[in-house]
């Protein structure tokens, strides 16, 4: 765990195996990575490793500038401590998600119907377009709070207020490092 060679996303790894139908689906993968095939090893990645001791939102930043979805997390030794992806960033951030069994609360009024919206930044993306009559990207996360992680790179902090297309949000609420309740309001009206 201490030497990564190299790391092998798994839709990199079924491009190799559809491009090369004689391989054995029991070969290990050490030996198909090695197996002088070039064209092969572009699907490798060099492993980007980042100290224990990284702050989240310089991490998430890293991550977005560079276009990595993963990093080894190494312990003041120099070993692997473990890995990190985006995905665990932003749900550290953004908090846990609602399941079937949690308590249903309320993620969203209006303050002015159909032009400003108090909402959590658990809301789904898709349920926000649908409600503002709006088209956020959904590339890479579910929530408002993943949405504005990405969008402005690093932790907003109360009061931030910013514009998106035809919207501008307002940071109502910080929790730590978890963005609450934001404050979105239509800069046009619905149909125009």
């Amino acid at each position: 765990l201490d030497h990564i060679q190299g790391i092998v996303y798994a839709k990199d790894l079924l491009q190799i195996l559809v491009s090369r139908p004689e391989i054995d689906l029991a070969t290990p993968i050490n030996q198909l990575l090695t197996s002088q095939q070039e064209d092969d090893l572009r699907f490798t990645h060099e492993p980007y490793y980042i100290p224990e001791t990284k702050k989240i939102d310089i991490l998430l930043n890293d991550l977005r500038a560079n276009k990595i979805r993963l990093a080894i997390v190494l312990d003041e030794y120099g070993g692997t401590a473990g890995l990190v992806t985006t995905e665990d960033l932003v749900e550290e951030i953004v908090g846990e998600i609602q399941d079937e069994y949690d308590e249903e609360e309320e993620l969203h009024h209006w303050e002015v119907p159909g032009e400003v919206l108090i909402a959590n930044a658990r809301i789904d993306i898709d349920d926000l377009n649908k409600l503002l009559s709006t088209d956020l990207p959904r590339t890479g996360f579910e929530t408002l709070g993943g949405f504005i992680y990405d969008h402005l790179g690093s932790i907003p902090v109360e009061g931030l207020a910013f514009k998106v297309n035809d919207l501008e949000l307002d940071i109502l609420k910080v929790e730590g490092q978890r963005i609450a309740q934001v404050k979105l309001r239509r800069l046009t009206p619905v149909g125009h």
